[in-house]
């Protein structure tokens, strides 16, 4: 079984510069729980 996995920094930066509103909640919840600073 192949299993690919995404880090909370990967799913961060593909969320957070979407046009999708749900992309964005996603991306400031990833980032609020995992304490991620945006570059």
């Amino acid at each position: 079984i192949r299993v690919r996995v995404a880090t909370p920094r990967a799913l961060y930066d593909l969320k957070k510069d979407t046009v999708r509103a749900l992309d964005l909640q996603d991306a400031e919840a990833i980032r609020q729980r995992f304490l991620l600073e945006d570059r």
